[in-house]
Parts: C-alpha cells; structure tokens; sequence
C-alpha cells in the first residue's frame, strides 16, 4: 500500500515536473515570438537614425521656394528685359513673406492653400512675384510673373499721386483676395484691383457683389529670405546641362479680353518673320472681333497662313519632345492652357533650361499675351506642365501643344 501511495507520489511529481518545464518552455517561446514581433515592427537604431538624417536634410517649404526662385531668375537673368525687370539688378533681389491669399465666396473669406505668392524684392521695392504651386505628383513648382508687382505699384502712384512708379513698399501691409473674375489688393482696409482672370471661376462670389466686411490677416511686403544670386552666373553653371531660347515678340492682349489666341498667332507670325497685330489677325481668319478661337480654329489659321502644325497632347507630351522641337527645330509652340472644360488661355512656349542630375527636369519659358511679356516657371515631372495666368488663382494644365513650322 505504501509502495502504491509513493509510485503514485513519484507519478505524480513527475507530472508537475513535466508540466511546469512545458510551461516554462511555453513562456520562454512566447517572449520569444514577442520579441521577434518587436524586432520586425521597429527598425535598427541605425535605421531610425538614417531616416532622421534624410528628414533633416530635405529643405524646408521656404528654402524650397527660394531654392526654385534662384534657379528661375538665372534662366530669366539673359533676357531680364523681355520679362519686364531690364532696371533690376538681380543681386540685389530678396524673398520677402508669403502675401496672404483670399477666395472670395457667398459666404465669405476662404484662404488659399494650393497657390503661395512670395513677392520679389529689390532695395525695398516689389518687382515681381514668385507663385508656388504643386504639381499632380505633389512636385513643387515656381512660376515668376511682374503683373501684381507692376499693378501695385500703379495702386501706390494713384493713391498717393507719385510719379514714381516703383514707389517704396515697406510700410505697406496687404492681402491678396481672388472673386469670381479678378485679383485684388487688399490695402488700407480697401479693395484695388490688381489683375483680371482670364476666366470666370465657379463657385465664387464677385466682390461687388459682396455686402459684408472684409476683415483678412495681411502681411507687410518687405524683404525675409536671402536669394544670394551673386553666387551663381550663367550660362557655365553645372546644373544646368542645356538651353535654348527663341525670341518670340511680345503681343499684349487687352486687360480682360478674349483675344489671347490671337496674341499668340501674331506673337508666332513675327518670330517667323511677319509683324502681325491682333487686329491683322482677326481680319484675316474671319473671327468676329473681339471673339475667342478655340485651338482647332487657332490651328486652321495658322495653316491658312502658310505653316505647317504638329499637335501633341497633354499626357503624352514629354520633355524630350519640347527640347527637341525648339532646339533642334528651333519651333515655338501655340500652347492651350486649361483647367476645366470651359475655360482656357493660349500661350507661347518657346524657351527651356534643363536640369543636370536633379530630380526636377528643368524650366520652361513662354510669352503670355496678359502682361504681354516673357514669364518662366519649373517642370518637376515629365509630362505636367503647368502655368497660373494673372488674376487668377487656379493652376492651368498645359492641355495641348502646336509645333508652328
């Protein structure tokens, strides 16, 4: 009996000796298994370190901005005086702070965030303006225009009676507010106008129209980010592999109008050759003035006129296409520029920079028939070329490009 009573004791202890090890064991692996998932889901030290180092080095949206400011203005500088700045040194040209930026709605104030205008500064004076935009693969993109700094300083004359038409800006606080159809300043708790939209957006309110007070947060134009252009020079700089320029005229389409396919096709004729007015040009296609033309109709003029056309689409348009048309065929491009169904604007392409081994591709150059001057803007990716006219604050696709031969 007591033999039975200790194998069953030894039996039993046996057991919990088994159980207690398999417990053990079950424990161990399961730290394990929580170790291993610990090991997979956070990276190495070295890791997280690494990707702090790239967090730091990428520039930030202001260096950003200026990084592609200075890079414009060098392509711009050989022909400063075909994009309206022929008094400007450029080594004296400055960022200033960011222009708020307004949309006017039925139910008031709205701040834009898909567009940043940065006004260009030279010894205290706004003389054009960097617009920041980002492109469909959230690339940013800088466009440099003279239209608000020329319509602000015009404010400045008429509301101060000065003859100087680059009147000082420092004391000057303002905000930009966009309606249905126009750009305004807003200056002195007023409204002036600065710009007026090719087109008439949706979903807006025109500020006539608008009964209540405007109260938006403004900014004072002064100067905040250093360019530093003095380094750089061209055309040696070894970020830039090639360039080429075509000296397209300058064509000024009236404030307002429709007639800017017609600025464009007489903008081509005297390239080619032929001074030609708009007027010129609706005599000869038979457009009722002051009407617009679509491309297809800008396109059958300009084959009236005796040249040949080849049409590439937004999409399939690339930049080894836009290089090789102006530089190997020296051949300006009628540009439709678009950013709905009902709305549209022409332009002139006819001069690029291209990058060497930098992720953006490189810069475009274009006579725009509104300020009847040249404006330049970057390419970040291949296929998406993009242009923000004045007055407006919607981003254009370039939608269809004519080769003019």
């Amino acid at each position: 009996m007591k033999r039975s009573i200790k194998n069953a004791f030894a039996i039993l202890l046996a057991l919990v000796l088994i159980l207690g090890i398999a417990a053990c064991g079950t424990t161990q692996n399961g730290t394990d298994s929580d170790k291993r998932a610990t090991t997979e889901s956070t990276p190495p030290n070295n890791t997280v370190e690494q990707e702090a180092t790239e967090r730091v080095s990428q520039p930030s949206f202001t260096e950003q901005v200026t990084n592609l400011t200075r890079d414009v203005l060098l392509f711009m500088e050989t022909e400063k005086e075909l994009y309206g700045l022929s008094n400007i040194d450029f080594t004296t040209l400055s960022l200033g702070k960011q222009i708020p930026a307004y949309i006017l709605t039925a139910s008031g104030l709205t701040t834009e965030t898909s567009i940043y205008y940065f006004p260009l500064i030279s010894n205290g004076v706004w003389v054009a303006t960097s617009i920041v935009t980002y492109d469909s693969s959230q690339h940013m993109n800088v466009q440099i225009s003279i239209d608000y700094a020329n319509a602000y300083a015009q404010v400045k004359t008429n509301s101060q009676a000065n003859t100087n038409s680059q009147a000082k800006t420092n004391n000057d606080e303002l905000a930009l507010i966009f309606d249905e159809s126009h750009a305004f300043f807003y200056l002195d708790g007023k409204l002036a106008e600065a710009a007026i939209s090719p087109d008439i957006i949706p979903g807006r309110i025109a500020a006539d129209d608008y009964q209540y007070r405007l109260n938006p947060e403004t900014k004072r134009i002064e100067s905040e980010y250093s360019i530093d252009i003095g380094k750089y020079s061209l055309p040696g700089d070894s970020r830039f592999s090639s360039q080429k320029y075509l000296m397209v005229p300058c064509i000024k389409q009236p404030a307002g109008s429709s007639q800017c396919w017609a600025a464009s096709i007489a903008s081509i004729r005297g390239y080619y050759g032929t001074a030609t007015t708009i007027d010129n040009v609706y005599t000869f296609s038979g457009v009722p003035k002051y009407n617009d033309a679509d491309t297809y109709k800008a396109a059958s003029v300009l084959g009236s006129y005796g040249y040949n056309v080849t049409w590439y689409w937004n999409g399939s348009f690339n930049w080894y296409q836009l290089r090789t048309e102006i530089d190997a065929y020296a051949n300006p491009f009628y540009v439709f520029c678009q950013y709905n169904t009902a709305s549209g604007h022409a332009v002139v392409l006819r001069a690029y920079y291209e990058y060497q081994n930098i992720s953006q591709l490189g810069i475009i150059g274009y006579m725009d028939p509104i300020t009847g001057t040249y404006e330049a803007s970057t390419v970040a990716t291949d296929k998406n070329f993009y242009y923000v006219p004045s007055g407006s604050s919607v981003q254009y696709a370039m939608q269809v490009f004519l080769a003019v031969f």
